[in-house]
């Protein structure tokens, strides 16, 4: 929808910035952010250094917006969710806008798992805000899966300063993303099943990820991810639970793969943080803070956690 040359907002609005060159990323995200500055509305921009750099020199002068390098951010898609909600209510219940760029060309399977997943949750983790999103996704560069991923995740798309329904858009994808088992863990995988003696646990991963070179404050991020895990899964689901860790040289990470027979019914825990309206969900939300990547799946076969730190 265009007014006046200026994206609109509309309400809680979650569109799909379609675009193919610079020109046209920087053209429709300063008329998205020039409609939040006519309406008095305070923006946040999230995306990937160098872009970040780029917009800030267009619109640095612009009042009201506040930026985020995606790429730090967003390395963990769940962290996006806390930090985009505490912006939302640092405004005091003013209307807001959000540029959020998640997906990026190098982003591994597991990663752009974990952004569908972000993308499909968005609606309903903003619901009741008055905010309007844009997405933006580069056409030139990532595949054509991702892009017709997107026009699953968007019930609009902005392609050419037009904006167009989405004819595939899926508002039940949350659910299904969440349900759907992760792929399975390489043969080569290490296990373990644990109950109540954590230090067990602990011992386990200390040594099989110090042997593939995982020291330092990375391990004892890993071991205080796992634990919060291991326990979380005791307390709700009952022993035993299994664990199953190996390393991707290729990606120069360790892995732990944590599988109890419990059930998670709500796909937004971890992701709201510890502000206002968060009841439960802060230790998932404190190891999604201290791991590289999360994720999790639940649903009638149990639960899985599949924790990603690199060796740096």
């Amino acid at each position: 929808m265009t007014t006046n040359g200026e994206l609109r907002g509309i309400g809680l609005g979650h569109d799909a910035l379609l675009y193919g060159s610079v020109d046209d990323y920087v053209g429709a995200i300063s008329s998205f952010v020039r409609g939040g500055r006519a309406g008095r509305e305070p923006v946040l921009v999230a995306v990937p250094h160098p872009k970040e750099e780029l917009l800030r020199e267009i619109l640095d002068s612009t009042r009201r917006v506040t930026f985020l390098d995606m790429a730090d951010l967003g390395r963990n898609p769940a962290r996006i969710i806390p930090a985009v909600r505490r912006f939302v209510y640092a405004q005091s219940g003013r209307p807001t806008r959000f540029v959020g760029e998640p997906t990026w060309p190098g982003r591994s399977e597991a990663e752009l798992r974990e952004v569908m997943l972000h993308e499909s949750l968005l609606d309903t983790a903003m619901e009741g805000t008055a905010i309007s999103i844009l997405c933006p996704y580069d056409t030139s560069a990532l595949s054509p899966a991702v892009i017709a991923d997107c026009e699953r995740l968007h019930s609009y798309l902005v392609d050419h300063g037009e904006r167009r329904a989405s004819a595939t858009f899926d508002p039940g994808l949350a659910s299904t993303l969440f349900r759907t088992r992760l792929p399975p863990v390489p043969r080569h995988a290490e296990g373990m099943t644990f109950d109540h003696d954590l230090a067990q646990l602990r011992q386990f991963v200390e040594e099989r990820a110090g042997e593939v070179g995982l020291t330092g404050v990375r391990l004892q991020d890993l071991l205080l991810a796992v634990n919060e895990v291991a326990t979380n899964s005791l307390v709700h689901a009952g022993p035993p639970g299994t664990i199953r860790l190996w390393h991707e040289p290729s990606a120069r990470e360790v892995i732990c793969d944590l599988c109890d027979d419990g059930h998670i019914a709500e796909p937004l825990v971890g992701r709201f943080g510890p502000y206002p309206l968060a009841q439960q969900g802060w230790g998932l939300w404190m190891v999604n803070q201290v791991c590289d990547l999360v994720e999790l799946r639940s649903g009638d076969w149990g639960t899985n956690v599949r924790l990603h730190v690199r060796i740096t």
